[in-house]
């Protein structure tokens, strides 16, 4: 930590943190979460008091007054929902908007201890399959959570994208909590309701698909052939970026 201030950064995003709380022999014989704090608060003493430090895949009460912020939810995706996670896995907290949006929304509540991070906002069409509404809603999001942050590539977007990006980071608008999940930023109602439900449980021959799958995820043959077609979809998405690049 004292090298990476050494050249110059102050803003640091630790993650995969709750890595530091599994089960294990440690050096010192101590409770999974006590040897997380420990370990979270050398690191802060390490870097500053000054630093801005982001926790990610946190484990949350052992991370309050150490960090500055901390990301609350799963992260966004350029999808809404997957509905191989959603309905067969029956997965809630994996990658993807719907998801993300509910985590971060059942979690303001710790606004007064932490910044919480909502994930970044989208505003391009490559590689993402999000409604112009759903996309606002990310926006709005980062507007009530004030962490407002895009990983879009900037040679991905248009002049009409990069201008409405430069709005969303300067605009400061008067955000009011009307109930649990409708907001008034200045005049405008913001409601997150429709990303609140969670998916229903699998039935009939959806339930039995489900099944299949589940059995098939813990089949070291068939994890091999999904990891070869991801790695070949992965490849065709990358030609066809580089040809549009």
């Amino acid at each position: 930590m004292k090298q990476v201030r050494a050249w110059g950064f102050d803003y640091l995003k630790l993650d995969f943190l709750y890595a530091g709380a599994l089960p294990g022999k440690r050096h010192v014989d101590m409770p999974r979460e006590t040897a997380y704090r420990h370990g979270l608060k050398i690191m802060r003493a390490a870097m500053g008091a000054d630093a801005f430090l982001l926790t990610c895949g946190a484990p949350i009460l052992p991370s309050l007054g150490l960090c500055d912020a901390l990301r609350v939810g799963p992260d966004v995706s350029g999808k809404w929902e997957d509905p191989r996670d959603a309905v067969l896995l029956y997965n809630p907290t994996t990658p993807g908007t719907k998801n993300a949006i509910r985590t971060t929304v059942n979690r303001l509540w710790l606004q007064p201890l932490v910044m919480t991070d909502p994930d970044v906002a989208y505003f391009v069409e490559t590689e993402n399959s999000l409604s112009a509404e759903q996309k606002q809603l990310l926006q709005d999001l980062a507007i009530v959570c004030n962490f407002k942050a895009t990983s879009d590539l900037p040679q991905w977007m248009t002049p009409a994208q990069r201008a409405a990006l430069r709005g969303f980071l300067t605009l400061d608008p008067n955000v009011q909590r009307l109930d649990h999940s409708k907001f008034k930023l200045d005049e405008r109602v913001v409601d997150f309701s429709c990303a609140l439900s969670l998916p229903n449980p699998p039935t009939g021959a959806t339930k039995i698909q489900a099944a299949l799958i589940g059995w098939l995820g813990n089949q070291p043959l068939a994890l091999k052939m999904l990891k070869r077609m991801d790695d070949l979809s992965l490849q065709r998405r990358k030609k066809n970026l580089e040809k549009k690049e």
